[in-house]
């Protein structure tokens, strides 16, 4: 198996597509996508502004689905995607 990792930002609205035409582009393709985007956030919910618990919805939800959504139906095409879940707290 060979693995590769590219970075992206995920907080930004057209990541996952810009990273789907990258990949495209090297005649790469995703057979296993592993979520592992997040942000630690410190302190108390309460004394977060509401702006950043939008931020991180946005990242954790809208970001994941718009991976799911580039890469995931590709490789069901090709009969070899499967998403995968990883997750991390600070």
């Amino acid at each position: 198996m060979r693995a590769t990792a590219l970075p992206a930002d995920l907080a930004l609205a057209d990541a996952a597509r810009a990273l789907a035409a990258a990949l495209q582009r090297k005649r790469m393709a995703v057979d296993v996508l592993v979520n592992n985007a997040g942000m630690p956030e410190q302190g108390a919910f309460v004394a977060m502004p509401g702006r950043r618990h939008q931020q991180l919805v946005h990242l954790n939800v809208s970001g994941l689905t718009a991976m799911l959504a580039s890469f995931v139906p590709p490789g069901v095409e090709r009969g070899r995607a499967g998403p995968s879940g990883a997750s991390a707290a600070c």
